[in-house]
C-alpha cells in the first residue's frame, strides 16, 4: 500500500510542543483548531529576523564574536 493511500489524520493544535525532525514513518496530518478551523500558525520569531537589515544582523554577530573572546570561548586573534 502506497504512502498516499491512507487517509489524512486529523489533529487539533493546543499548544507548543517539543521540535520534531519529520522522518519517513511520520504519518500524513491536517491541523485544525479547537473550533475545528483550519490551524494557521501565528508569525514567528522568523518573520521578525527577515526584517532585519544586513547592518543590524552585522552588529549582533560582532557584539556575538567579542562576547565569546571575552569569555574565552573563542581565540581572540
Amino acid at each position: 500500500m502506497a504512502v498516499s493511500d491512507f487517509p489524512p489524520q486529523t489533529f487539533v493544535v493546543t499548544s507548543d510542543g517539543k521540535k520534531h525532525k519529520p522522518g519517513v514513518l511520520d504519518p500524513r496530518v491536517r491541523l485544525v483548531n479547537p473550533d475545528g478551523t483550519a490551524y494557521k500558525p501565528a508569525a514567528t520569531a522568523g518573520a521578525a529576523v527577515a526584517d532585519a537589515t544586513d547592518a543590524t544582523l552585522l552588529t549582533q554577530f560582532n557584539a556575538l564574536l567579542a562576547s565569546l573572546r571575552a569569555a574565552g570561548v573563542i581565540d581572540g586573534s
